[in-house]
């Protein structure tokens, strides 16, 4: 594995890793709003990695557009009915507010066991 891009962070931080041999056309990070975002443009699409705090409200930062197709991974902390949870919090709507805002559309399988690793 390689390291395209990393955020390090005392209580948490970001990474996006790659098989060997993957070349990142170019890569950016933010905190904007105290919030995570890794991107990474490969030849043909654009990856995003999204980090909310669970303290920090969602005010999430405008996509740049790059004219590249989109893949949005994120830990959102937040509460969602498309995420599989019975209501949602301020935050899940504010997620998806700023989904449709951003024509993208939220992919979760609610199936799926919710995962947490810690090196804490």
């Amino acid at each position: 594995m390689t390291t395209l891009i990393e955020r390090p962070h005392e209580k948490y931080g970001s990474i996006m890793l790659a098989k060997n041999g993957t070349i990142a056309e170019s890569t950016s990070k933010s905190d904007e709003n105290n919030i995570e975002v890794l991107t990474t443009e490969l030849r043909g699409v654009t990856i995003i990695s999204v980090y909310k705090p669970p303290p920090i409200p969602m005010d999430m930062p405008e996509i740049p557009s790059s004219g590249k197709p989109k893949i949005v991974i994120g830990d959102f902390n937040s509460h969602s009915t498309q995420s599989g949870y019975t209501n949602n919090n301020a935050d899940g709507d504010a997620v998806e507010t700023w989904a449709e805002n951003s024509q993208l559309n939220l992919i979760h399988n609610a199936k799926q066991p919710k995962s947490f690793n810690s090196g804490r």
